[in-house]
């Protein structure tokens, strides 16, 4: 990917987001997203108040337990960056959906041991081509957020005047 010259006699401002800030915050939104809960459409669901009674004695101290443990729910501000990265596919050229695909795929990231639900041999499998090629598009359509994100910067767009202040707060990118 080249990068595009600046005006004659101007120096532009460096990118906000880079490639590897952009694969993070995807990751970040992807693990943040499998990490909200979904029990269900109803708010309470379908339950009953009588205590389930245990089988085997190594089941009341939780040793034979099948649950998942849940990862904590998200903050507010965590499901406010997700919104904001899962955004970013759409700056993704429509007529590339396979891309676009792609980029969600790998963003899916596993709250719990850190790894990624879709590997790029899964995901070439499910689209019927390599692995090699997977991981090119990927890293193609991660290119593509990047330089859109850098012209809405080099705008002014609002997200880019606020990104300063945001920065400064603890527990940011």
């Amino acid at each position: 990917m080249s990068k595009p010259l600046p005006p004659a006699g101007q120096q532009w401002a460096k990118p906000i987001y880079d490639h590897e800030t952009v694969v993070y915050r995807m990751e970040e939104a992807g693990r943040t997203l499998l990490s909200l809960p979904n029990a269900g459409c109803l708010p309470s669901g379908y339950r009953a108040f009588w205590p389930q009674g245990a089988e085997v004695a190594a089941e009341v101290w939780g040793y034979g337990s099948d649950e998942m443990i849940r990862p904590p729910a998200p903050s507010s501000r965590a499901i406010g960056r997700m919104d904001e990265a899962m955004r970013w596919v759409a700056l993704i050229s429509p007529d590339k959906r396979v891309i676009r695909r792609i980029v969600l795929m790998r963003a899916l990231v596993n709250p719990r041991n850190e790894r990624h639900i879709w590997s790029l041999r899964k995901i070439g499998k499910a689209l019927g081509c390599d692995h090699k090629a997977v991981q090119r598009w990927h890293d193609q359509g991660i290119d593509w957020i990047c330089q859109a994100l850098y012209g809405q910067q080099l705008a002014g767009a609002d997200w880019a005047v606020n990104w300063r202040f945001d920065r400064d707060l603890p527990g940011e990118l």
